[in-house]
């Protein structure tokens, strides 16, 4: 967890459990913080992606070829965890700012009907329809025909049991923020290409290049217009291209 954020929430920091870590700034970072303490003792290991991940290659690649003939483009937006209140941020993002992110990409493709979005909420009960009581203006933007979410709930919790490079790979681009987990990265490690809105708050965002790390969801939607949304254009240039060893 936070391995992209890269710094230690205290909820998750203990120097006297072994670390998984996808990056070497993560792991440096959690024993950085670890070793001062008398007694620790810690055993790293580096996860390579991906793991216990069967994937129906087959079931990917028909429903690309269907989205390739639909769309134009197709970009995939990687939701994270927002708070309801002051008390439980810690990295300033709140509901009405995720609301806020949804309505900004319904609204491009809106204008640009040949570009579909792929949906990937972390949890099973924060599907967009979920918030349509909070947001009326998201619900008339709503097109399931062209905004397309990917949910399959979990038995034990609220996760959702999709996982980043799965979809991924039916996307033309992977959006998500710097703070958050690691959906984004491991889209990447997939082959996906990914870009990042700029939280002010990940050291990741000093090393990633101006063509991944951008300072608002609104960059890169200009961006993507700059292009005509096009898929053809996209790939002729580095938009979303960064080498994950260097990490």
């Amino acid at each position: 967890q936070f391995s992209l954020l890269a710094y230690m929430n205290p909820w998750l920091h203990s120097p006297y459990a072994g670390l998984m870590y996808f990056t070497n700034i993560h792991r440096d970072l959690y024993l950085e913080e670890s070793k001062s303490i008398a007694g620790a003792e810690l055993e790293v290991i580096n996860i390579k992606y991906p793991f216990q991940a069967y994937l129906d290659i087959n079931k990917i690649d028909k429903f690309r070829k269907e989205l390739v003939k639909r769309f134009k483009i197709v970009i995939l937006y990687f939701d994270e965890n927002f708070a309801e209140d002051n008390l439980h941020s810690h990295h300033g993002y709140f509901l009405e700012d995720y609301i806020s992110d949804l309505k900004h990409l319904l609204k491009f493709s809106n204008k640009f009907p040949s570009l579909g979005i792929l949906f990937k909420p972390q949890f099973h009960n924060r599907r967009i329809k979920d918030f349509f009581e909070f947001d009326k203006e998201l619900e008339n933007l709503y097109d399931p025909k062209r905004h397309l979410e990917f949910v399959q709930n979990s038995k034990f919790n609220y996760r959702n049991i999709f996982i980043p490079s799965e979809i991924s790979q039916m996307a033309d681009l992977s959006i998500s923020h710097s703070f958050g987990g690691t959906a984004a990265y491991e889209a990447r490690l997939s082959g996906n290409r990914s870009v990042f809105i700029n939280s002010a708050v990940s050291v990741y965002e000093k090393i990633l290049p101006d063509n991944v790390c951008f300072n608002s969801l609104e960059d890169i939607t200009k961006k993507l217009e700059s292009m005509g949304c096009d898929r053809e254009k996209l790939s002729n240039s580095n938009l979303g291209q960064f080498n994950t060893k260097g990490l």
